[in-house]
């Protein structure tokens, strides 16, 4: 057994916990474990020894969380236009819809890095508080970059509110 993997077993508690907190699911967590303890051992090269290996492995799961979080939030987004327009059967429809849920979501990865994962938090229904520990920032940061990124997001989709 590596020491990486001597490392990974001796955090396994703790990224649980972490990962319960991020998910609020116990399933949910228990995927995201795995998925974080595959990513560590396939990039165990890029860990350097004199750094802290728990907040590495948790930077790693973090990065997983949002990026399944913002995968989640575009479907949700696509079902819930077609859910509101199921009873229009025209191609037409769909397709505006589509382009315009493609849009929102461009204008959201556009961001910065900082802005776009507090919006992605946000629009999947986290708290200002809850946003603040999972990104490990003050609550105003937080309240900051969501100001800020409505901001560019109306500039960006102005179009949309005319």
């Amino acid at each position: 057994m590596t020491d990486i993997e001597k490392e990974l077993l001796g955090i396994g508690t703790e990224l649980l916990i972490y990962a319960r907190r991020l998910t609020k699911d116990k399933f949910r967590a228990e995927d995201l474990l795995q998925e974080t303890s595959l990513k560590v051992l396939v990039q165990r090269d890029k860990y350097r020894e004199n750094k802290c290996f728990a907040a590495w492995a948790k930077r790693i799961m973090l990065n997983s969380f949002l990026n399944s979080a913002e995968r989640e939030e575009r479907m949700s987004a696509v079902e819930n236009y077609l859910d509101i327009y199921q009873g229009t059967n025209q191609m037409a429809d769909r397709c505006i819809i589509a382009s315009e849920t493609e849009d929102i979501y461009n204008a959201v990865k556009q961001l910065p890095a900082e802005n776009s994962k507090v919006i992605t938090l946000l629009i999947d229904g986290h708290r200002y508080d809850e946003i603040a520990v999972i990104l490990d920032i003050p609550l105003g940061t937080v309240k900051s970059r969501i100001f800020v990124s409505r901001a560019m997001l109306r500039e960006e989709l102005k179009d949309y509110f005319e």
